[in-house]
């Protein structure tokens, strides 16, 4: 456990005959801080069905989280941005850099999801709103643990049009479909467009034309530019 037992307040495993399994090998520690009873109770239902997951819920201010971190297992840090207070990214970016390999799984609420930018770049790295499923949330956990990151499709065109506000020179995104924005969400997780075209009920051949509309809207040669030109544009929240 990467996290000392004196701080938790509880712990749940799950371990059903109808349950999802995120690794064979490694088991994963969900660490969320006591911010909100509704939260941790929504976390447990969303991971109920999923093996080898710990929950923990501890009770700590952000800014003293650091201490609580003694850099072993597979952690996952899932909060809210209210726990964060009003520093926001810099929190983050002091947690990161006294926790080096933590994780932080981040809720967004509505009108939260265009911080989601400068937060991505200070080291959260996945963010999910209301709309997540039980299938989703898990998706979320694998891609996390794989190194990848997530963001739920309703983020999307909310960070994207903040970059556009901030920077006048950015309009790439802005005269995006929904059928776009979703894709475009899904390419950021990494499904490919077999995987994608699985997702929505289409077909690769249209996932492949939406994906070459959404190269030639952002002005990039590939995949791996486009989710890089989304991102380039984030700056922290000063």
């Amino acid at each position: 456990m990467a996290f000392k037992s004196t701080t938790t307040r509880s712990t749940l495993m799950n371990d059903s005959a109808r349950s999802m399994s995120i690794s064979s090998a490694d088991k994963i520690t969900l660490v969320i801080p006591s911010v909100s009873e509704l939260f941790c109770m929504s976390i447990r239902y969303l991971v109920q069905d999923i093996r080898d997951i710990q929950v923990i819920i501890v009770e700590t201010d952000c800014r003293k989280f650091s201490k609580l971190y003694n850099g072993e297992g597979n952690c996952i840090v899932v909060a809210t941005y209210g726990w964060l207070g009003k520093s926001g990214g810099p929190v983050v970016k002091q947690i990161m850099d006294t926790c080096p390999g933590l994780k932080i799984l981040m809720y967004l609420k509505q009108e939260e999801h265009s911080l989601a930018s400068s937060l991505f770049q200070s080291g959260v790295v996945g963010f999910f709103s209301d709309s997540i499923t039980r299938e989703e949330f898990y998706v979320c956990l694998r891609d996390i643990t794989a190194g990848k990151t997530y963001f739920s499709q309703d983020i999307i065109p909310a960070m994207i049009s903040r970059e556009s506000a901030k920077n006048p020179g950015y309009s790439s995104g802005t005269d995006l479909t929904s059928r776009e924005n979703e894709i475009l969400a899904l390419i950021q997780q990494g499904f490919t467009n077999k995987e994608i075209a699985f997702k929505l009920c289409l077909s690769p051949r249209t996932v492949e034309g939406h994906r070459s509309n959404l190269l030639l809207k952002f002005g990039v040669r590939n995949t791996a530019e486009l989710v890089s030109e989304v991102m380039s544009h984030a700056e922290l929240i000063s």
